[in-house]
Parts: structure tokens; sequence; C-alpha cells
């Protein structure tokens, strides 16, 4: 019984050059990694471009206009072939190659020779025939596919019988399964369309501005109104019993469209007051004015909630504005429409938008910043990863403080190889602050020298 893989191992393997038992790897490689950078350059043509160029009679536009339209027969006929040509290449480099090696050494146990050729032949066709052609088909996928549609069409006649045979045999199981054989798009993970997007970034296809606002789509789905709410302390809200000269002085000097209104505190919201509305009362009606009145139903929505969620209830319901509402029914802050449509788009500023900035830089490692910044931007300026214990950089030098400064003090505290110096208070709270960043060898040095002796 042991006679016959004798026999077949001398009469392929032995007798067998080593330079063509090489070039027999290389050559299957090569075809592995053509199939992978293909598949990846049609999954990542445009079709608008791909169209415009089948209507201008290339012929090689058309056959891959043909490829995008079934995409589903596509891959499965590329997997196929590359599921074919790996088990070669696994007989080549874990098969016929640990046992010519182990010809030439025959006291040697087999498994001395299989467990490299497992380790480095494995590690080659990862990063060689999956990992870079993949990322170069990405990256070019226009010339990868013209170059090569003609011989994935010879390829794929060549294993029309096996790709024939697999379909037969997958079509009763999924059917079965009740899966979809007919789908016409290619299903991407997020994970897989995040890395085309750093790819096509940084290849120069797409714009920094445009790669930020998708991404900021895929962060909409995970961010809650807690996040990117107003705090109650910077609501602009009225008293439900203001008169009419107070209430108009109010919204001058706020200059917002709508006001929400409360009643004994900011936690009592009862409706909220459009300044549109007031336009009835100029002139000789100012006696019969009333904020209870005129105000309209305030929305309210938890500090939980999803703000996709929020998104589309607020636009069902044609709310601009709605009251955040925390754990305990109290009053968290308020959250507008033009709030959720910035997490989109970015900031939208206005007229009447105040343009103090948030960030000011005033040397290579000196920043001039709003207290009220979120503390992970503030991280990606400074490049200093912070205590995520707090929502802004005012929470965080109180705490490392510990203690609220007067009006007119300017403490200063530290924070690695970072110091923070308080430049403006306001209603105890730190409204502008200098943050200076330090080499860390010359700031050891400085603390070496401030220690007494």
């Amino acid at each position: 019984m042991n006679e016959l893989p004798a026999l077949w191992l001398a009469a392929t393997t032995y007798r067998w050059p080593w330079w063509g038992h090489l070039a027999a790897v290389i050559f299957i490689l090569l075809l592995i990694a053509f199939f992978r950078a293909f598949e990846a350059a049609v999954v990542a043509l445009k079709d608008q471009t791909v169209q415009r160029d089948a209507q201008e009679g290339k012929n090689s536009a058309r056959r891959l206009l043909d490829l995008i339209q079934h995409i589903s027969s596509f891959r499965g006929r590329s997997r196929v072939a590359q599921i074919l040509l790996c088990m070669v290449y696994g007989v080549l480099t874990l098969v016929i190659l640990p046992n010519r090696l182990q010809s030439l050494w025959p006291a040697a146990p087999l498994l001395i020779f299989l467990i490299p050729c497992l380790i480095v032949f494995g590690s080659i066709l990862l990063v060689f025939g999956e990992m870079i052609p993949q990322r170069l088909a990405q990256e070019n996928p226009q010339p990868f596919s013209n170059c090569g549609v003609y011989f994935f069409d010879l390829m794929s006649i060549l294993l029309w019988p096996v790709t024939a045979l697999v379909t037969l045999m997958f079509r009763p199981l999924a059917s079965s399964l009740r899966l979809d054989t007919d789908q016409s798009s290619q299903l991407i993970t997020e994970e897989e369309l995040r890395s085309m997007l750093d790819a096509s970034r940084e290849a120069g296809h797409i714009e920094a501005e445009d790669k930020d606002m998708i991404e900021n789509v895929f962060e909409f789905d995970d961010t809650i109104v807690g996040e990117i709410m107003t705090h109650r302390i910077d609501m602009s809200a009225l008293h439900a019993d203001l008169p009419w000269d107070d209430v108009l002085a109010y919204v001058n000097s706020e200059q917002y469209s709508r006001f929400p209104v409360y009643a004994e505190s900011i936690d009592s919201i009862i409706g909220v007051l459009h300044t549109k509305d007031l336009l009835a009362f100029c002139g000789n009606g100012a006696d019969a004015f009333s904020v209870r009145e005129i105000m309209r139903p305030a929305f309210f929505t938890p500090e939980t909630r999803n703000i996709k969620a929020l998104f589309s209830d607020m636009k069902q319901r044609r709310v601009q504005m709605a009251i955040v509402i925390d754990e305990y029914g109290g009053t968290a802050g308020l959250v507008t429409l033009e709030d959720l449509i910035e997490q989109l788009v970015g900031s939208i500023e206005d007229e009447y938008d105040d343009e103090r900035q948030m960030i000011l830089q005033v040397s290579d490692d000196a920043w001039i910043m709003d207290g009220s910044i979120d503390l992970e931007d503030a991280e990606r300026v400074i490049g200093v990863m912070l205590p995520d214990d707090y929502e802004t950089l005012s929470g965080f030098v109180i705490d490392t403080l510990d203690r609220i400064p007067d009006e007119n003090e300017r403490p200063e505290c530290s924070y690695l190889n970072l110091s923070f110096k308080v430049l403006t208070m306001e209603d105890n709270r730190i409204r502008r602050l200098r943050v200076t960043k330090f080499d860390t060898d010359s700031h050891e040095e400085e603390e070496d020298d401030d220690a007494p002796d």
C-alpha cells in the first residue's frame, strides 16, 4: 500500500528540478495576486466612468460594465479561481516541498520542514497574494481593470467546468437556506469602506473635506444627544411672565430666532417662543402681549437618545429645537436641527454666530483655547491624550487645580508635558486658557532645576 505514494512522489518531485518547482510556485502566486487585484479593482470602479467609456465604444469598458452589473456572478467566478489556485499553491509549498526537503535529510521528521514552509509561504501568500495586490488595485482601479479584463475572461473559460459544478451545488443549498443568489450589489462592511476611503484620500482621488463628511455619516449613528447639546448653563431662555419691554431687550441682545420659555426655573420648560411671533405686537399691541399666549409647545428628548433617530423625528414633526432632559427629568440642555446637521457637514455659521475661535495657535507649541472645547478636539490639536473622565477642557483644568479660580486669578497647572494657564473666568467657568506643550527632556530638566538641593 505504501508503494503507490512513493512512486507518485518519485515521479512528481524528486525528478522535478528545483528551479521548475520555484517557477511553478511563483506562477501560481502571480495568478492568485491577479485575481485578487482584478476583483478589488472592479469593485472600486465608478459606474459612471465605465458607462461613459462603454458609450464611447471601448470594448474593455463594455466587458467591465457587464461584470459590474452581474457583480455576484463575477465575484463567484473570481473566488472559485482563487480557491483552486490557493489549493495548488498549498500542494506545491506544504506537500511537495517538505517531502523534497526531507529527501535531502531522510533522518529528520517531516514536521521540521512543514512548519517553516507553512510560516514562510503562508506569509508570502498573505502579503504578495492578498494585501499588496488589493491595495494597489484600490488606488488604481481603472488601469488594473482595463488591463486584466480579457485575461479574466480567458481564465473564466478555462475554469468554467469547475465554476459550473460549484454553482450547481450552491444554488439548491442557497434556495433551502433562503439566500439571495441574484444580488446585484456588493455588500461592503463599514471597516472596508473606511479602508477604501483612506486609500482614496492618500491617492488624491477625494478631498479631505469629502472624506471627513463621509466619516461623519458613520459617526452620526453612534452619537447621542448629550454629546452635542448646548448645556443648560449656556442656554438663552425667557421667563414666562416677562413684560414686553424686557422680552424685546433680551431678544435683541441674544439674537436667536427661538427661545425656551420656563416658569419657575430652567428645569420647568413650558414652551418655545419664536421671535417672528413678536412682530404682531410691534406698535400698539404691546399692552396685550403675554409670553404664555404666543409661545408654542416644546419638544423634549432624553440626552441618551441617538441623534440619528432624533434627526428623523424632528424632521417628521417639523421642529427646529428640542429640549434635552436628563435622567431625573430636569433640563440638561437643548439641541437644534442645525446642531444635528453640523455633525454631518461641519460648522455652519451665520452673521449672528460668535466669531470667537475655539482654538488659536500662537506658536508651534502653544495655543489659546476656549474652555468649553471638547476634550477630544483639544487632544487632536496638542497631540497628548488627556484623562477621559471629562467632557470639556475647562472641566479637566478645574479638576486638576482642585478648585474654581476667582475671576481675577490666573492660576497655572500642569499635566505630563503640558502647562495650562487660565486667562479668563466667567460665571465660575474657565472661558479662555493658554496651553503650552514642552519638550519632554527639557521639561524634566526644568523640574530638576526647580527641585531643592
